[in-house]
């Protein structure tokens, strides 16, 4: 039996013992976009419109107990990237599906999900900025995990948090409606947690409501991602991935209607890919600052590569952008950017706007 079917039937049962009925909850994010692309080695230009749509729905059978899924409806990777395109390559695909059981202070969860390592490529101030940021996202792997809220002291409320996993290589991993770019992952594809086992891991500790400093949280983390060797030839052999993070986040919150918020991330791996020797740091840094209903966010994020016998590679991405929230879900934004990739510069310009429903 799938845990999608498992959802379903709990949902239809009587009330439970602790005098809460199951019920159904969720968010749903989406937005219609627009970039225009400018890029300056070869001076080709480009738009792109297209929707995005991310539904979050919780089953919740009681207090505790609960099935939480999530989609993304978007566009995949174009297969013209120098033409423009208007609603086109749009695919949906499953981001999560965990079966959660969770308390005040503790919970455990497994199913398929992401692994939590890092912040940056979730909390980045400016939505269009995080692109490289997302190269650390560790989506798609199936696995177990945990947490628990720790009464620190002065390092305040901490929360302690592990998961074991590996790559998801099920039907799950491909798309399911649209142009089937997302193919399904196989094993024989190689890359970070592609073994078959629960033999990569993360942990993580994040810090709120420290005394000391009001409107201060940060956070740490560890990972070990083992990666599927192909060859055995003794220079083929990857090791596992090993990377590092900290951060830090203060809030300030001035007369009731001025939040600013500064943030700052740096990230390193060893043997980045299961390359031996090969090394990889990112250094994200951004800030928000939210007068009454407006939404000003600046972001950057570095990344630098280091191999053997390969010159350093340094990757950048700035941007900053401008939204007006109305109070009913609406967002209107806009947005600037510029990245370096491969020593190509690209300067973009961005608008979407938002909406966000709840049920």
């Amino acid at each position: 039996m799938s845990v999608a079917s498992i959802c379903v039937m709990p949902a239809v049962a009587s009330e439970d013992s602790s005098g809460q009925k199951p019920s159904i909850s969720g968010t749903v994010n989406m937005f219609i976009g627009d970039r225009w692309r400018y890029a300056a080695e070869d001076k080709t230009q480009r738009n792109d419109l297209f929707v995005f749509v991310e539904p979050f729905i919780k089953a919740s059978f009681n207090k505790e107990l609960s099935i939480q899924t999530l989609f993304t409806y978007d566009p995949a990777i174009d297969p013209h990237p120098d033409e423009s395109r208007a609603f086109a390559n749009e695919q949906l695909h499953l981001k999560n599906l965990v079966l959660d059981y969770s308390k005040d202070e503790w919970g455990v969860y497994g199913g398929r999900f992401a692994a939590e390592f890092g912040q940056a490529w979730l909390t980045l101030p400016g939505y269009f900025g995080r692109e490289l940021a997302e190269d650390n996202a560790i989506w798609d792997r199936n696995g177990v995990g945990g947490w628990m809220n720790v009464k620190g002291g002065e390092a305040g409320t901490v929360r302690v948090a592990a998961s074991a996993f590996m790559l998801d290589t099920t039907i799950m991993s491909k798309s399911w409606i649209g142009t089937p770019t997302r193919t399904r992952k196989r094993q024989f594809d190689g890359g970070q947690s592609n073994t078959g086992r629960l033999d990569s891991f993360a942990l993580s500790a994040t810090g709120t409501k420290v005394p000391s400093f009001d409107g201060f949280s940060w956070h740490t983390g560890v990972l070990r991602q083992e990666v599927r060797k192909i060859s055995t030839a003794n220079s083929d052999i990857p090791d596992a991935e090993l990377g590092v993070v900290g951060g830090i986040r203060q809030e300030w919150k001035i007369d009731d209607w001025l939040v600013v918020a500064p943030m700052f991330e740096y990230q390193h791996f060893w043997n980045r890919g299961g390359v031996q020797k090969a090394e990889r740091d990112y250094i994200s840094t951004g800030m928000e600052i939210n007068p009454a209903n407006w939404r000003l966010s600046v972001g950057y994020t570095l990344r630098i590569s280091n191999a053997p016998n390969v010159e350093e590679k340094r990757d950048y991405l700035f941007n900053t952008s401008l939204g007006y929230e109305f109070g009913n879900g609406v967002r209107p934004e806009i947005g600037y950017r510029v990245r370096s990739i491969d020593s190509l510069e690209v300067y973009e310009i961005t608008s979407r706007v938002l909406y966000v429903y709840k049920f």
